[in-house]
């Protein structure tokens, strides 16, 4: 930043780095000072509304609307691409880091990174041919615009989640209804991972239980879904398959520190608490040092 004190992907690592230093304020302060700037840039928007809900009295309510602005910017922005592939422009993922169009092309680039790996359904790709078709898209513009489209799921379930965490369980399933089912498809792992934790949010463990294992089987890497579901058999008393769907989880991602606090319940609720004991300090000693999101939603510039 001494070099260039507009380079995005610097300045969204100190963000990142200011929170996992538990320096909240200081990283909201400066993720607003960037917007000052690029006030349309989506993924600057998503590690905000992840600050704002750790600051404040009022912080999950403000990451609302900071979600659904990101909507608003999304919209805009998936317009913005259809029209540059309507006039015969193409990817470049190399393209200038310092630069305002970095909003779709670097920004989206690697925005799949938020989550684990995803595996296509036929539903996801109808829903995401049939949008295309719409302005007579080749397949390789489609696998253009395919960040868009995860960038989009990412933000409907952060609003879920939102939600939920409120204690909004009718807003979040009303959310996934009327909203996210268009967006994610019947038949994908997200939307099943999405209707696992609402049930699980109502008390209604046995469907959380059915929609997360729906979520694993289209998507056995989904790490979230993984962890959600270890814990719902914690909660049903059935420690041996807790223990199994949460070493699943942390075999995807070790990091994850709410994933290791789980395993601890469900050691320590067999008397293994030796093996409890770990955890949780593991546990602990992550979220001592996590920030608010993964350092991978940044994009990473492609040198020549």
């Amino acid at each position: 930043l001494l070099l260039n004190g507009q380079h995005l992907p610097s300045i969204q690592l100190l963000i990142l780095c200011l929170s996992a230093l538990k320096q909240y304020n200081e990283a909201l302060a400066l993720c607003e000072t960037a917007l000052e700037e690029y006030p349309t840039h989506l993924i600057v928007l998503y590690i905000k509304a992840h600050l704002e809900e750790v600051v404040g009295e009022r912080g999950r309510e403000e990451a609302l609307l900071t979600a659904k602005e990101m909507l608003n910017q999304w919209k805009y922005a998936n317009s913005e691409e259809h029209d540059r592939m309507s006039h015969g422009f193409h990817y470049y993922p190399n393209a200038n880091y310092d630069t305002i169009s970095m909003r779709v092309e670097q920004t989206l680039s690697e925005v799949v990174s938020l989550d684990s790996t995803p595996v296509p359904t036929d539903a996801m790709s109808t829903a995401t041919v049939g949008h295309m078709s719409a302005h007579n898209n080749t397949s390789a513009n489609r696998a253009a615009t395919k960040p868009l489209w995860s960038l989009q799921m990412h933000i409907w379930i952060l609003i879920v989640e939102l939600f939920l965490r409120l204690g909004h369980v009718s807003e979040a399933e009303s959310c996934v209804n009327e909203g996210a089912l268009g967006i994610f498809g019947s038949l994908s792992h997200q939307l099943m991972y999405l209707k696992g934790i609402i049930c699980k949010a109502k008390g209604c463990l046995i469907d959380a239980k059915t929609f997360l294992q729906n979520a694993i089987s289209i998507n056995p890497r989904h790490a979230k879904a993984l962890q959600q579901l270890g814990h719902t058999y914690y909660l049903l008393g059935n420690q041996l398959a807790a223990d199994k769907y949460l070493k699943d989880s942390l075999n995807i991602d070790a990091t994850v520190h709410q994933t290791w606090a789980y395993m601890g319940l469900a050691l320590q609720a067999v008397d293994d608490h030796e093996r409890a004991a770990e955890c949780h300090l593991t546990a602990l000693q992550l979220e001592a040092t996590a920030p608010v999101l993964p350092f991978n939603v940044i994009p990473r510039a492609v040198f020549d």
